[in-house]
């Protein structure tokens, strides 16, 4: 559709762009994805925060991980929401290990972090069985957030667990 709109002389724009890479994510067409990412930088959109996230989750759910790094680089400055997005992203593709490390220097920067992403943390943390990792968030969490959400209760609960300290889990 989005072709033909091109062809048609109808221009797109951040919704319909937007829309275009969920649909990517959606149907698994990475190819199809890049071409996006490739008209973005055509048109100059790259400098939408909104639609660069769009793109690194449309990379890490097509399983393209440097993609999704290398489309970051190029946003200017460090956006909270994209970071997040890639903080989910490593998650989801299980790379624990990049997730912890982006954490950190996201944390050291003084950016911050949402529930999502400390959720996303938190798997990577039971992955690596990283019980101190947990522990760190688990703090964090409470320094900044007022009220706890059920799941972030229970896959603490579950992470103490698999880590073998049952004693701290609640």
């Amino acid at each position: 559709m989005l072709d033909q709109m091109r062809r048609s002389g109808i221009f797109s724009n951040m919704f319909t762009l937007s829309s275009a890479l969920k649909a990517c994510s959606a149907l698994e067409l990475p190819e199809y994805g890049k071409g996006l990412h490739s008209l973005l930088t055509k048109d100059d959109n790259t400098l939408d925060r909104f639609l660069n996230v769009g793109l690194i989750d449309m990379y890490y759910k097509c399983v393209l991980t440097k993609y999704a790094r290398s489309s970051d680089d190029l946003m200017p400055g460090n956006y909270s929401i994209a970071l997040n997005a890639m903080i989910s992203g490593y998650s989801q593709n299980e790379a624990d290990d990049e997730c912890l490390d982006l954490f950190v220097q996201m944390y050291s920067q003084g950016t911050r972090s949402d529930q999502t992403s400390l959720l996303a943390v938190l798997n990577s943390a039971a992955g690596l069985q990283a019980a101190n990792v947990c522990k760190q968030v688990h703090a964090l969490f409470m320094e900044n957030v007022a009220c706890w959400m059920t799941q972030l209760e229970l896959l603490t609960s579950a992470l103490y667990q698999i880590c073998h300290k049952l004693p701290l889990s609640w």
